[in-house]
């Protein structure tokens, strides 16, 4: 059930599956202290690039190769299985992320007027 509140939350952010450059920008500023190694951190970039992509339940590394522009799924197979990385500081860094997006489209969307 966790799975899809955090997918619903990101729908209502990138809205029609744009993802748009300054979110990309916002979301990376976040996770990038919790990836120290260059490797990681880009493997870990085009791995949450593929998988906001578009959208689907489940995908695999080689699902998500493709999206990401790699050959293989050999640098997401590493991300997920080999690097040294926090999880929980990569969680609590989206949760930051889509706890802000949310609070942010709320204040617009309370500023906006009803149409007459």
């Amino acid at each position: 059930m966790r799975h899809l509140k955090s997918e619903v939350a990101v729908g209502a952010i990138i809205g029609d599956g744009a993802w748009p450059g300054e979110l990309r920008r916002e979301l990376f500023a976040l996770l990038a202290g919790v990836f120290t190694q260059a490797r990681s951190r880009l493997a870990a970039f085009a791995y949450i690039g593929a998988l906001l992509a578009e959208p689907g339940d489940r995908r695999s590394c080689w699902q998500l190769a493709e999206p990401a522009g790699h050959a293989t799924p050999r640098r997401m197979q590493a991300l997920l299985a080999e690097h040294r990385w926090d999880w929980t500081a990569a969680l609590a860094a989206l949760q930051r992320f889509i706890v802000g997006q949310l609070a942010m489209r709320k204040q617009s969307w309370r500023s906006m007027r009803p149409l007459s």
